[in-house]
């Protein structure tokens, strides 16, 4: 947008959201950790289940009636798996209302606001970001951190930091057959999920934590003090006024 406004590129920085890698990490398997949750639904799912799980804003942006289309595809052939939906918003009635159509009313969970997000993601075997407009979501850097295998559309900054088969499975928006491709894909193999997991735990760990954010943001201000602070008689190496090193 900066740059669409005229903005010099020279003048631009980007400083992605980090996370707290010390409270944001797996702390069992999901099957306990639904056990255990007060806020778990009490659904079906039991310790070989999959529960495909997303956090978010329930508007039309966010593209869940693309995953609800997907999941109603995948639990015919699938009869052990949920969708567990946390969050609340303008569009909650008319999703549970399309779940119902699709015939997976049963199987999708709405769970409103959940304000125990580690709690939440400790319970998902898979987490899907089916957004059809975003940024780079703190939700997705928190599934990564919590070691949830993660398929994510290819929007906003998302395919700029993670890569299709390597830390996620990446898919077209606004498609519920690539997201079902996926997910299947993802149910069927769950080596392949614990790979994806330690990688995106690993890559938020490089690029991602809060550490690192800050580091980025003093760079900032390093950058910006330096040259209003060089110049005639303002040696950054002596104090003002004595002239002392």
């Amino acid at each position: 947008a900066c740059l669409a406004k005229g903005v010099d590129r020279s003048r631009l920085r980007l400083v992605h959201n980090g996370i707290e890698l010390e409270r944001y990490r797996r702390r069992g398997p999901p099957d306990e950790a639904r056990r255990q949750w007060p806020g778990s639904p009490g659904g079906r799912a039991g310790a070989d289940a999959v529960v495909i799980g997303a956090v978010g804003r329930l508007s039309e942006e966010k593209g869940l009636r693309f995953l609800i289309e997907a999941f109603a595809t995948l639990h015919v052939a699938n009869p052990n798996i949920e969708l567990w939906i946390a969050g609340d918003g303008k569009l909650g009635a008319a999703l549970k209302e399309h779940a119902a159509r699709c015939g997976a009313g049963d199987r999708v969970y709405f769970l409103g606001h959940v304000a125990d997000t580690i709690g939440i993601f400790d319970c998902f075997d898979l987490y899907c970001l089916p957004s059809l407009r975003e940024g780079l979501p703190n939700t997705l850097l928190e599934a990564l951190a919590m070691e949830v295998a993660v398929v994510a559309t290819t929007v906003g900054g998302i395919p700029a930091v993670l890569h299709d088969g390597i830390d996620s499975r990446l898919v077209e928006p606004g498609s519920a057959d690539a997201l079902a491709n996926a997910l299947a894909e993802l149910i069927a193999d769950r080596p392949q999920r614990s790979r994806l997991a330690a990688a995106g735990r690993d890559l938020v760990e490089r690029d991602f934590s809060f550490r690192k954010r800050m580091q980025r943001m003093i760079a900032v201000y390093d950058e910006l003090y330096e040259p209003a602070h060089r110049g005639p008689g303002n040696d950054p190496g002596t104090s003002p006024g004595n002239g002392a090193g």
